[in-house]
């Protein structure tokens, strides 16, 4: 596998795959956490990579069931694979 399919295969299959994960974990036990993670996430997705983006991760991290929240996913790509 090259690089790229690496990539892809990252992208595409591990993490909706954790991310589906965790959010069923979220639905089952913490209906509010649910909508802060999805929240977190919008927020995440739609930002370039920044600081406030970056803290915006971390807290999501911190403050959301450990290293596991959803909302902190597309910033830890972001951080993976930056130019």
């Amino acid at each position: 596998l090259s690089n790229k399919e690496y990539v892809k295969l990252f992208y595409f299959v591990f993490v909706p795959v954790c991310m589906l994960f965790h959010l069923s974990l979220t639905l089952i036990q913490y209906s509010f956490f649910f909508h802060v993670d999805v929240l977190f996430f919008l927020l995440n997705s739609c930002l370039p990579y920044t600081v406030f983006s970056f803290k915006t991760a971390i807290h999501s991290l911190i403050l959301f069931r450990g290293p596991g929240g959803a909302g902190a996913y597309p910033i830890i790509i972001k951080m993976l694979f930056k130019k």
